[in-house]
């Protein structure tokens, strides 16, 4: 494992526990905004949101009003055993996510359906940092380089960070994806 990105990892979110949680709350949303307002999410019928830990932008908001607004909604579920995130559509909040894998809310399989990758037209991709490129640092599993990998070149990938995510520039490795957007407060 490459020791600069575990350096910068580990930085990254020493900052990110510093954040206050009124400042993360309103950063948050100024995010969602922002969000709500590019022409390529507007757009998108078919979006794959991540469900936010708390130290990350705030996504369930972003997922209340995609739900409300009539796009599709597809969350991640981690498949450990064999190192790949499943894609699953969810229509509501109720019974339909439980914690899984790293603590992180993800579909139910028995009330949720596998979406194909090439019905996303938009992936809310998270990370622990980006850089001024769309370079990502996540947090070393390799799930998302693979998922993104995976999908058609025109699915539109969209980061969301706080400022002290943001870095000048960060090490990249072959099997690495980029983002084509990066909204950040």
């Amino acid at each position: 494992m490459n020791e600069n990105k575990e350096n910068l990892r580990r930085d990254i979110n020493h900052k990110l526990e510093g954040l206050d949680p009124q400042e993360r709350r309103q950063k948050s949303q100024e995010i969602t905004k922002r969000l709500g307002e590019l022409e390529a999410f507007k757009r998108s019928r078919c979006v794959l949101l991540y469900v936010s830990l708390q130290k990350e932008v705030d996504t369930h908001d972003i997922i209340d009003q995609c739900l409300r607004t009539g796009k599709r909604v597809v969350v991640p579920r981690v498949d450990p055993s064999q190192g790949i995130l499943e894609i699953r559509e969810i229509t509501s909040w109720d019974h339909q996510l439980k914690k899984g894998a790293f603590g992180i809310m993800e579909p139910v399989v028995e009330k949720t359906r596998e979406v194909d990758l090439k019905e996303i037209d938009c992936v809310v991709v998270p990370g622990v940092a980006f850089d001024r490129e769309g370079w990502r640092l996540g947090h070393g599993q390799g799930y998302y380089d693979k998922l993104l990998s995976q999908m058609e070149p025109t699915t539109q990938r969209i980061g969301l960070a706080f400022d002290v995510q943001l870095v000048e520039h960060l090490p990249h490795d072959p099997h690495d994806m980029r983002v084509h957007t990066v909204l950040a407060a």
